[in-house]
């Protein structure tokens, strides 16, 4: 009988729970890692309508605009690459459909580990691994919302999300 008041301490210390105890894959069935040919033969030419690439020194976007994300709607997603390989993505949707947004990223990850109001909702996800996401209502300007993954540290390949 004692181990209870133990028990019941333990969980009220207990931190919170990360987001999910799996993972983030990746986006639309491309892992983490894929080298940008891949993505570009898979995703980018197949989904969307038409895309541009941004080049910077620390790495490339492509800009794929109007893809089609479920109730959600056309929305713009930017794919950004390290030495060529997927790390990242943004989704930037109009905050005409905020509140199929915030469902469905919510349907796809899960209750946020944190929520703040600020300017408008504020959210974050975390994993165990170090994968993070950001939802903001107010994104670039304020009739847009965004929603960023990135990988964990040291996803660099495919294989290495096997481990």
């Amino acid at each position: 009988m004692k181990a209870w008041p133990a028990l019941a301490a333990l969980l009220i210390l207990a931190p919170p729970l990360p987001a999910h105890a799996e993972d983030p894959p990746g986006f639309a069935d491309t892992p983490w890692g894929a080298a940008r040919r891949d993505v570009v033969a898979k995703l980018v030419k197949d989904k969307c309508s038409w895309s541009v690439t941004i080049r910077k020194p620390e790495g490339d976007t492509i800009a794929c605009y109007d893809y089609a994300l479920g109730a959600v709607g056309s929305v713009l997603v930017n794919l950004e690459f390290v030495d060529d390989q997927f790390q990242r993505y943004t989704i930037v949707a109009s905050n005409r459909r905020l509140p199929e947004f915030r469902a469905w990223v919510r349907q796809q990850f899960g209750e946020p580990t944190t929520i703040m109001q600020l300017t408008g909702e504020v959210a974050t996800w975390d994993w165990p691994s170090g994968a993070t996401a950001l939802f903001r209502q107010h994104c670039l300007t304020s009739s847009e919302a965004c929603f960023t993954l990135s990988a964990p540290p040291g996803r660099s390949s495919p294989s290495a999300s096997r481990h």
